[in-house]
């Protein structure tokens, strides 16, 4: 989602990248959806709108990626039905039952790895990838164009650049620590999957 905000006399664009804490910043702010429907990426809206970018601040927020696939796993898995989620949920189901849930979240890596390029938000016919790299989201003509919170950071950073005191938990599940899901290989596959986001970001895989 791409949301316009206005907030003491400064317009933002705000780009949800799913499962790091936009439905948080949902709730802190009066927006629009700029008039454009879906999950989109910072180049979807110029490619559609270059104009509704024209003075504004955009930000975004990102996630350590073995910990964004976790919390994207346990959603999906325990939401059971979602239409933009069909795929995945078709390939969970027969496994919904089962009480080993490495072996159902190693399935699931496996499978959007494999998919990666065909598992998308169909947008209207945008077709937004949803396990590219969260820094592919915030770009334009393939350099970053956004502000960037970090998701550990969240409730501070938010906290200190829009000066809001209270800032709530929302729409967040629960699930173990990313570490307790992983094994060699699976952490592999994750790694080369968000290449870009771990040499951008600097994100590293606490072996604690």
């Amino acid at each position: 989602m791409a949301y316009l905000i206005n907030h003491k006399n400064q317009e933002y664009i705000y780009i949800h990248i799913p499962r790091t804490g936009g439905t948080t910043v949902e709730s802190l702010f009066n927006f629009n959806n700029c008039g454009i429907n879906g999950h989109l990426t910072l180049q979807n809206i110029y490619d559609l709108n270059k104009e509704l970018l024209n003075n504004k601040i955009i930000f975004s927020i990102v996630r350590n990626p073995w910990d964004w696939v976790v919390s994207f796993f346990y959603w999906i898995y325990n939401v059971r039905f979602d239409s933009d989620f069909i795929k995945e949920q078709n390939n969970l189901i027969e496994n919904y039952f089962s009480n080993d849930i490495k072996k159902i979240f190693r399935n699931f890596v496996f499978f959007i790895n494999e998919r990666k390029n065909d598992l998308y938000f169909e947008n209207n016919g945008l077709n937004t990838l949803k396990y590219q790299n969260h820094y592919d989201w915030l770009t334009i003509d393939n350099k970053l164009n956004s502000e960037i919170i970090l998701f550990q950071n969240l409730k501070k950073d938010l906290k200190n650049k829009f000066n809001i005191d209270v800032i709530p938990k929302l729409n967040s599940i629960d699930h173990p620590d990313y570490k307790e899901l992983f094994d060699n290989e699976t952490k592999k596959i994750i790694s080369k999957m968000f290449e870009k986001d771990i040499e951008y970001f600097k994100w590293f895989y606490e072996n604690n």
